[in-house]
């Protein structure tokens, strides 16, 4: 005697395949999701970075000088998409008296910078620079440290290319990377 076998149901072998198929699709569909929300970060950190810099030019325009801190400006407290404060640093206006203390003068970036510069004087130390060591701005630096939250003074470092940054003066506001 032989028994009849029902076809109605589904192997292990070929749920196995559908459950991998729908893994492979997970996986890809979280990267490129990861991948947007990355893009949306930064898109939003460059539009406050232009925010923060129309107030700080309309500080200038209102006072004939770049202001010490953004809370001078009127820029409250603002932190980045990734929960980092906005770094700050005003190269125009400084005489590089010496008298810098390295404790910076933004959001306390720690890089120099503010009446006389940072860190041993002399104005000037932590300005950003491009790939050729020269400053990308001339009145102030204003920039995110990214994701990773670490950030150097010459943009071509690996600590400095996930960097939002405003370069030429406004000119450009994008990753480092890019500049």
């Amino acid at each position: 005697m032989t028994s009849q076998r029902g076809s109605s149901g589904f192997t292990l072998v070929e749920l196995a395949i559908v459950i991998v198929i729908l893994g492979i699709l997970a996986a890809l569909g979280t990267t490129a999701y990861s991948s947007m929300i990355d893009r949306a970060r930064v898109v939003q950190a460059i539009g406050d970075i232009r925010a923060i810099s129309f107030s700080v030019d309309d500080y200038y325009m209102r006072h004939g000088s770049y202001p010490e801190t953004l809370a001078d400006a009127g820029v409250d407290e603002r932190l980045d998409p990734w929960g980092n404060p906005y770094e700050y640093l005003r190269i125009a206006g400084d005489a590089g008296n010496g008298n810098g203390n390295g404790n910076g003068n933004g959001n306390g970036n720690g890089n120099g910078g503010g009446n006389g510069g940072g860190g041993n004087g002399g104005g000037g130390g932590g300005v950003r620079k491009d790939k050729n060591l020269v400053p990308i701005n001339t009145d102030y630096d204003l920039y995110s440290k990214g994701p990773d939250g670490e950030s150097v003074a010459p943009l071509t470092a690996a600590a400095s290319h996930d960097d939002i940054v405003r370069a030429a003066n406004g000119g450009f506001i994008g990753l480092a990377e890019n500049y």
